[in-house]
């Protein structure tokens, strides 16, 4: 077998589980009635925005704020490499068969990357001609730009191995390429964006050579990869048990307990408790922040009344999670330890710390851009 022939296998084997987790999610039902006339309607969003793009982007923004909005969306890559654990028993022993597969892999990251950023521009493609009015060369050394971020980012992700290095690393770039973008000359970025970009594949390709150089650290990418999509659907799923973390670690948010509230009623007190234990539950704040960032992507982009019927929607759906949410918190062991009353329950502080905020910051945006629409 050659390095091309094991990649062959492991990308449809990859193809065929990530398919498998999205038919457990979509089945014909949500596709007939909630993904075919979602695709319908974005097509029509998309036409209405190249005949009248202020209905969803006004040219007076800052072109930063476009720019860190689709430099959010690089966050998420990574160079694949398909390998898995069981290659330290044979593959990693076969250099010319592993520096095939990882070749290979290298080269289909980089088009599937391509063509992710292609269809992002194609997406923002109206609201660069038509409110911001870029020639298209202009959106081509853009996309060359944006194209070098993305792999510079994969790079910087492969290569260093302690989070404090990445958190400061990768605002560090960001603000680096949005000020080159904002500041130089279209030429000047795209032609140092082309540069850099074969600067960064002759690095990869040297390293390949030296199949084990990061063989753990790929694998722990590849793992995290696999499971990106199983570990969204659990994320917003209330449903499903996470794994607890059986490490004792002192908690970042409240390390040391303080009080919250200087009432000491039993629901404010129950509250409290609640509060911080969403606050140290990961899982449960990036879905929280997922909801409100999707809700408020999406309040900005569709149409007036699509505004308002995603903000009613929003406020049914947030609070039918919340509560969810808070049942789950009260099921936990330690209320069966510590019994609560009924008459004593939190839901009402609870929800009122946690829906209002963002249903306001909704209501808000959506009242502005109403008024601005009709009197503008």
């Amino acid at each position: 077998m050659t390095g091309r022939q094991l990649f062959n296998k492991r990308l449809i084997e990859e193809l065929r589980f990530q398919s498998g987790i999205v038919r457990s999610v979509v089945d014909w039902t949500i596709a007939l009635y909630i993904v075919i006339p979602g695709l319908v309607a974005a097509v029509m969003i998309y036409k209405e925005a190249w005949q009248n793009i202020s209905l969803y982007w006004h040219g007076d923004l800052p072109f930063s704020l476009l720019l860190v909005l689709v430099f959010l969306f690089s966050l998420s890559s990574n160079f694949r490499t398909y390998i898995m654990e069981a290659d330290l028993l044979y593959v990693i022993q076969r250099e010319k068969l592993l520096y095939g597969l990882k070749l290979h892999a290298f080269i289909f990251s980089i088009m599937l990357t391509m063509f992710q950023v292609i269809i992002l521009f194609i997406c923002i493609l109206p609201i660069l001609m038509k409110a911001y009015h870029l020639w298209l060369i202009e959106v081509l050394f853009l996309y060359i730009a944006f194209f070098c971020f993305r792999l510079s980012l994969m790079t910087l992700k492969k290569i260093l191995h302690q989070n404090v290095y990445k958190w400061t690393l990768f605002p560090l770039v960001s603000i680096i390429f949005i000020l080159f973008i904002l500041n130089l000359p279209y030429v000047i970025y795209g032609i140092g964006s082309v540069i850099t970009i074969f600067c960064i594949v002759y690095f990869h390709m040297k390293q390949l050579r030296k199949t084990n150089r990061w063989f753990l650290k790929e694998l722990e990418i590849e793992d995290r990869e696999r499971v990106r999509y199983i570990q969204l659907i659990m994320n917003f799923s209330v449903e499903i048990e996470k794994a607890p973390n059986r490490l004792r670690k002192t908690p970042f948010i409240f390390p040391k307990s303080k009080r919250l509230f200087a009432d000491d009623n039993p629901k404010i007190r129950l509250l409290e408790l609640l509060l911080k234990s969403f606050l140290r539950n990961k899982a449960s704040v990036f879905a929280y922040l997922q909801i409100t960032m999707i809700t408020f992507s999406a309040i900005i982009i569709v149409p007036i009344l699509l505004k308002w019927i995603i903000f009613i929607c929003s406020i049914f759906f947030i609070h039918y999670w919340l509560y969810h949410l808070y049942r789950k918190m009260l099921d936990s062991p330690f209320f069966a330890i510590v019994p609560i009353d009924e008459k004593y329950s939190a839901w009402s502080h609870f929800r009122m710390y946690l829906l209002f905020p963002p249903v306001i910051v909704f209501a808000i945006i959506v009242i502005f851009i109403t008024i601005r629409f009709i009197f503008v």
